[in-house]
């Protein structure tokens, strides 16, 4: 998981500062290793197992209660695949609402599939390719009227 981890490091925006949401965030490591490399950042990490960590927000992603803004939040897409397509849609209109950027990352090459909902909410700002780990990531910023 560490080569991960430095793979979506990489992919963070320059100057990263403010609030960071993690949907999915497993035993929080990643945000940890984004706290030592950005301390000043507020990091909040959701996922349905319980997990014992500053931040951390115990339900499903997709009940998650939106209460201000954030920087940035990261995701897997694999979190796209696991519902319907108007959930996850629903899901990616909250977060543009609520976050600057979105950092989608996949390990399994399944970036694809909602792209023209990405289109619509969001601009890319960067892809990252790792092809001999299989690692992809798109950097996402807002669009105001999407």
């Amino acid at each position: 998981m560490e080569a991960a981890h430095k793979f979506i490091l990489s992919m963070l925006p320059k100057g990263t500062e403010g609030r960071i949401l993690d949907l999915g965030c497993g035993n929080g490591r990643l945000l940890q290793a984004i706290k030592r490399e950005h301390p000043v950042v507020v990091t909040s990490g959701v996922d349905t197992k319980s997990m014992n960590f500053e931040g951390f927000i115990q339900t499903n992603i997709y009940d998650f209660k939106w209460e201000g803004n954030y920087e940035l939040t990261l995701m897997s897409v694999e979190r796209l695949h696991e519902v319907d397509k108007e959930v996850a849609t629903d899901l990616l209109e909250a977060i543009r609402l609520h976050s600057k950027f979105l950092l989608l990352s996949t390990y399994n090459k399944w970036m694809h599939g909602f792209d023209h909902v990405l289109d619509k909410l969001f601009y890319v700002v960067s892809i990252g390719l790792d092809p001999s780990l299989g690692y992809e990531a798109k950097l996402l910023e807002r669009k105001i009227n999407g």
